[in-house]
């Protein structure tokens, strides 16, 4: 079993994250609208590639470490429509708390479109 080093740790909750996703093609309800289930899949990748991004996996964590990763509260405030093939950049942002918050925000080519917190 491997130890999780502290420039890890560090970079998990210090160094803000930059992805570029699309929402899925299963996820459009009425013609290219994304319905809003899908902007959690959105959120959930982008924290995903946060952990990934310091070298703590979900499958490392999980695999060599013995701990899961859960999202157990999620906050989705929809500002604009988001459509299919729509390329998003979303920002997650480390918020030092108790509660280990991250706050993400997405960008559409339209705009600002959506703003989670988890």
């Amino acid at each position: 079993m491997s130890d999780v080093t502290e420039t890890q740790v560090k970079t998990l909750l210090e160094t803000p994250t930059r992805v570029q996703l699309r929402p899925r093609f299963e996820g459009s309800n009425i013609c290219t609208w994304i319905g809003f289930k899908h902007d959690n899949y959105l959120v959930e990748e982008a924290i995903l590639e946060h952990f990934r991004s310091a070298d703590l996996s979900t499958r490392k964590l999980y695999e060599e470490l013995g701990l899961g990763l859960d999202f157990v509260e999620m906050d989705v405030r929809i500002l604009s429509s988001l459509h299919l093939d729509d390329l998003v950049t979303a920002d997650v942002v480390p918020w030092p708390s108790e509660r280990s918050v991250v706050v993400a925000t997405a960008t559409a080519p339209t705009g600002p479109t959506r703003c989670w917190s988890s």
